[in-house]
């Protein structure tokens, strides 16, 4: 089973793995608002027991996705969603000094509910491999 929806600024697709996976394109300045409107649909139809797996790829946008926004909106979100599935995500970027930084920071500080890890561009196996591993 494999759902794809294509919209201006970000691709969405279910994997046969389960991951759901968002491709941001660079194709306008719409992908995160995009990427917010699947997620928040994807919270409503899924319980708070459950744990959903994101693979994040901001590689095909040209350097058009600024981190410091999509994780400032997935602060947001968190605070106005009250029930929500936990949730394991892999944001795949073009190699950057702050990204690790920033990696670094968001394993420390992120709710204990959530996972999230940064992967250079490449490194996609990896990254489903660490989305599908259990911790």
């Amino acid at each position: 089973m494999n759902i794809h929806k294509q919209a201006v600024g970000c691709e969405y697709s279910i994997l046969d793995n389960g991951i759901h996976q968002f491709v941001f394109t660079g194709k306008g300045n719409s992908g995160i608002d995009e990427l917010f409107a699947y997620l928040s649909n994807l919270w409503a139809i899924h319980s708070a027991d459950e744990t959903l797996y994101y693979l994040v790829d901001t590689t095909h946008a040209g350097g058009d996705t600024s981190m410091v926004q999509l994780l400032d909106r997935f602060r947001q979100l968190e605070r106005t969603t009250d029930e929500r599935p936990a949730g394991r995500t892999a944001i795949i970027h073009e190699p950057d000094v702050l990204i690790s930084l920033a990696d670094s920071f968001i394993r420390t500080f992120a709710p204990r509910r959530d996972k999230t890890r940064f992967f250079r561009s490449g490194s996609e196996d990896s990254a489903i491999q660490w989305l599908l591993s259990v911790q």
